[in-house]
C-alpha cells in the first residue's frame, strides 16, 4: 500500500513531540482568547480560571464547553479575536434550526485551510495532476471553497460543479476521465443509481475513477461498502470530517489503511479533541462511545475552545497506531449519528445509521429508503422503515414479500424493538443531492 503525505514531517512526527507541539499551541490560543475576546474572558473570569492555570494538555478539562447557542448570539460577524478589517472569508452553517452561526476566516486560517484538504486528498490516494469531480456545495457553505482551495495548493485539476446537475455529471465523470469525486454519500449513491438508469455501467464507465472523498453527513460502513461494490475494482470510498465552527471539513479523515477499518485520523496539530460522555461531560476511555468535542489550536480569525459537536464517536482502542505511519494523529470511529438525532422508541435507542448499516448489507434492497415515526392513537409509538427494492426483486412478488419479512426480521432481531417494513414502489422514494434527511416524524402531527 503506497502512504503518500503532503506536509510528511508534520504528519510522521512521534507523539511526544506532538503532544509538546499541541501544549504550546494550546497556551497560545487561550492566553490570545482571554485577551481579546470578552466571552472568554467573561467565562473564564466567572469560574477563577486563567490562562495561566493551563499547564499541561489534560487542563483543558478545566475550561467551560461552549455549544453552538452560544455561537449564535454573535450573528452576523460571528466570534471574532481580530479586527473586522483582518477578516477574508465568511462561511456559515445552514441555519435550519435557528438562526445560522458565521465563522470568519482570516488569510492565515484561508491558507491553512488549503493546506489540510489538500493533505486529506493526498493522504486518500489522489496525486498532482489528478482531476477531481468537486461536488460538494458552494455559496455561503465551507465544504465546496475548501475542496477547491485543497485542490489547488496539492496541484489537483478540478472540475468544480458542486451538487446536483445529477443526469450531467454521471456523463462527465466518464467523458472527462476523473479520478477522484467530491460529495455527500447520498448524492453518491444517487450518482450510481442514475448512471445504470441511463446505461451507464461505473464500475467499466468510470474506470478512471479511484477515490470518492464523502463528507457532510453521517454514512455507515455497509453503505461503504455498497458504494465500492459498484464501482471500478480498486476504488475507496474516503469519509473525511469538520464543523462549519471550527473551521471546515478538515478536522478528520480516512488513510488508506484507516478507511478499510472505518476509522479516521484527527489532524492533532490543528486540533486538540476529547471524547466525553453526552450526558455528565467526562471524559471517556478509548473504545468507548460519546460526545465529540473539539478545540482549535491555530484559528487566527475565530478561535474556538471545547465546542460540543454533538457528533458521536469513539477513539480507537489503541489510538496512535496506523500503518499508515500518522502515529501521532490519533484515530477516531466514522461517526454513527449526533447526540441529537438519537431515536427512543418504546424504550429503545435507535440510531438511524445503524439502520442504514443493517439494511444496505441485506441483498436485494434498493439505494432509497426513509424512517417514519408514528404513534397511533391510544398506542405506543411505531418505528416504520420504508425502501425500495432492487428492480430484479420487485418484480418478483412472492420474492419481493419474502424480502420484506427478512428485512423486517433482520431489523427487529438486531435493534431489539419491532420494526415495520413498507416495500415501496419503485423511484417513489426521495433521493438526496445534499445532505439526506431520512427521518419522518409524524409522532406531533
Amino acid at each position: 500500500m503506497n502512504h503518500c503525505f503532503f506536509d510528511q514531517a508534520v504528519e510522521t512526527m512521534n507523539h511526544q513531540d506532538m503532544r509538546e507541539l499541541q501544549l504550546r499551541k494550546l497556551k497560545w490560543q487561550v492566553e490570545r482568547c482571554y485577551n481579546t475576546v470578552p466571552f472568554y474572558k467573561k467565562k473564564f473570569d466567572e469560574i477563577g480560571l486563567r490562562p495561566e492555570h493551563i499547564q499541561q494538555l489534560e487542563d483543558i478539562s478545566r475550561i467551560p464547553f461552549m455549544d453552538k447557542s452560544e455561537l449564535r448570539q454573535f450573528y452576523p460577524q460571528g466570534i471574532l479575536a481580530v479586527p473586522c478589517e483582518q477578516v477574508r472569508h465568511y462561511h456559515m452553517t445552514s441555519g435550519t434550526t435557528g438562526t445560522p452561526v458565521t465563522v470568519a476566516h482570516s488569510d492565515k486560517d484561508w491558507k491553512r485551510l488549503a493546506e489540510l484538504q489538500a493533505r486529506q486528498f493526498i493522504m486518500q490516494g489522489l496525486k498532482p495532476g489528478d482531476l477531481l469531480y468537486q461536488g460538494y456545495g458552494y455559496g455561503t457553505w465551507i465544504g465546496g471553497p475548501s475542496a477547491d482551495i485543497g485542490a489547488h495548493a496539492a496541484g489537483i485539476r478540478i472540475l468544480p460543479v458542486g451538487p446536483g446537475r445529477t443526469n450531467s455529471t454521471v456523463s462527465w465523470l466518464k467523458d472527462f476521465e476523473a479520478n477522484g469525486i467530491t460529495c455527500t454519500p447520498s448524492f453518491m449513491i444517487y450518482l450510481i443509481e442514475t448512471a445504470r438508469n441511463l446505461g451507464i455501467d461505473p464500475r467499466s464507465d468510470w474506470s478512471t475513477l479511484r477515490m470518492s472523498n464523502m463528507g457532510g453527513e453521517a454514512w455507515s460502513l455497509g453503505l461503504r461498502d455498497k458504494i465500492e461494490s459498484a464501482m471500478p475494482v480498486g476504488f475507496s470510498a474516503h469519509n473525511q470530517y469538520g464543523t462549519t465552527e471550527v473551521g471546515g471539513p478538515i478536522v478528520a479523515a480516512s488513510c488508506q489503511a484507516s478507511q478499510t477499518e472505518g476509522y479516521a485520523h484527527v489532524w492533532s496539530d490543528a486540533y486538540l479533541v476529547e471524547i466525553v460522555n453526552p450526558e455528565s461531560g467526562e471524559a471517556l476511555e478509548a473504545g468507548e462511545t460519546g460526545e465529540l468535542v473539539i478545540t482549535t489550536l491555530e484559528r487566527e480569525a475565530a478561535p474556538i475552545l471545547r465546542f460540543r459537536t454533538r457528533d458521536l464517536t469513539a477513539f480507537k482502542e489503541n489510538p496512535f497506531d496506523c500503518s499508515c505511519g500518522r502515529q501521532a494523529h490519533p484515530l477516531i470511529k466514522w461517526f454513527t449519528g449526533r447526540s441529537d438525532d438519537i431515536l427512543k422508541i418504546r424504550g429503545t435507542i435507535v440510531a438511524p445509521r445503524r439502520i442504514e448499516d443493517i439494511i444496505t448489507r441485506i441483498e436485494g434492497v434498493g439505494d432509497a429508503w426513509l424512517i417514519v415515526l408514528e404513534r397511533p392513537e391510544g398506542k405506543m409509538d411505531n418505528l416504520k422503515v420504508q425502501l425500495e427494492l432492487l428492480p430484479s426483486v420487485w418484480e418478483d412478488e412472492l420474492g419481493r414479500q419474502d424480502r420484506q419479512r427478512v428485512i423486517s426480521s433482520k431489523l427487529s432481531d438486531e435493534l431489539g424493538l419491532r420494526v415495520d417494513v413498507e416495500i415501496c414502489n419503485p423511484n417513489s422514494l426521495p433521493r438526496f443531492e445534499r445532505k439526506a434527511a431520512r427521518v419522518v416524524d409524524k409522532r406531533e402531527a
